[in-house]
């Protein structure tokens, strides 16, 4: 991830962040600039996004949709690997937690809520590597945009 042309992926997936992200993205001002902004990118040609409102508030008419899910014992497991690699001290309870709050919190949000668009194809990624994943994503692309 680029914003600026500087490289921010791991920023963006720190503790700091993730902490704040819910609450923030719950404001309807940044609601509605972000889908804004998000929809204006893509009349510039396709596009792929990923997000907890992508598929129903901001491209809810997009060609594929795609929801990923996993167990909150497979999500917690890969986010303490992730905070390990980026040097983070944590537990397994903690990410559980802070996954278990955070689900909770944006699936109850007034504007933009975490919800599975109806036309939305499910890919349970719990016992699936990230390459399993990618030819899955891959394999969806490809039935629909022959």
């Amino acid at each position: 991830m680029f914003i600026a042309g500087t490289e921010v992926t791991e920023a963006i997936r720190s503790p700091e962040v993730t902490r704040h992200v819910s609450e923030v993205a719950a404001h309807p001002g940044v609601r509605k600039a972000m889908v804004a902004r998000q929809q204006k990118l893509a009349r510039r040609g396709s596009v792929i996004a990923e997000g907890r409102d992508t598929t129903t508030v901001v491209f809810p008419q997009a060609d594929l949709k795609i929801y990923l899910d996993a167990s909150v014992e497979e999500r917690a497991r890969r986010r303490l690997l992730d905070m390990g690699r980026q040097g983070v001290n944590t537990t397994l309870e903690e990410q559980k937690a802070d996954i278990i709050r955070r689900d909770r919190h944006d699936s109850s949000r007034k504007h933009s809520p975490l919800t599975r668009a109806r036309d939305a194809v499910v890919v349970n990624t719990t016992e699936l590597s990230i390459e399993q994943q990618v030819d899955r994503i891959i394999a969806l692309m490809r039935s629909i945009f022959r």
